[in-house]
């Protein structure tokens, strides 16, 4: 009885950084103090409950607290969670890609459900897709990716660093301890600088800064 909406009652608010909270889109929002993510997670992956997607959020914020950025690329998207996290976090411009098209429309769904369909668009693909358009294919001051380790050395090997404008940052998360010294390397390879190392749990959360050309 009632089995398609059973599920719902294992989500619940959650409070991210200092200044969000996730919040499932049939429920009110209990900290009226915190900028309120709404989700619906749907089949899609990232519905805020997961300590990477916390690790993601997290490091959102602080990197748009000390470096504000008018565009961002969630690689990626899953729900669109980090994508409509950085628009409600001051972002103008947020693009989310993922290759599922469920997480696509999931996505859409939920930036709708933010009020914020104007600022994030969502769109099926990858590296490959984003790099053969002008829009987004470079000078991009923020990417952010939530995906599993070997993905993420993947990515960086079809381009993923190139979109990142000099001085730009790059959050990577979904990576465990004993993967970290691979990405570390795909890091410095593509010319970025580690900023940070957030550890939860597991997994681990990076914060990296593409170096300027000379």
């Amino acid at each position: 009885q009632n089995w398609a909406t059973a599920w719902q009652k294992h989500y619940l608010p959650i409070p991210i950084g200092k200044n969000l909270i996730v919040v499932p889109t049939w429920l009110e929002n209990p900290d009226p103090n915190r900028i309120p993510i709404w989700m619906d997670p749907g089949m899609a992956f990232g519905s805020g409950t997961h300590p990477t997607t916390q690790i993601s959020l997290t490091l959102l914020e602080k990197t748009l607290t000390n470096s504000p950025a008018d565009r961002m690329i969630d690689m990626g998207c899953g729900s669109g969670i980090l994508a409509i996290g950085a628009v409600k976090l001051g972002v103008k411009e947020a693009l989310g890609v993922d290759q599922d098209p469920d997480a696509v429309r999931i996505s859409i769904e939920n930036a709708r459900a933010n009020e914020i369909a104007g600022r994030v668009s969502f769109r099926e693909g990858s590296v490959k897709e984003i790099l053969g358009q002008t829009e987004w294919s470079r000078g991009i001051p923020l990417l952010a990716a939530n995906i599993i380790a070997p993905v993420l050395v993947a990515l960086f090997e079809e381009g993923m660093g190139e979109l990142v404008s000099p001085n730009g940052k790059i959050i990577l998360s979904g990576i465990l301890k004993d993967q970290l010294p691979k990405i570390l390397f795909s890091l410095e390879q593509e010319g970025f600088t580690l900023l940070e190392e957030f550890h939860h749990k597991a997994w681990v959360g990076l914060i990296a800064e593409k170096r300027s050309v000379l």
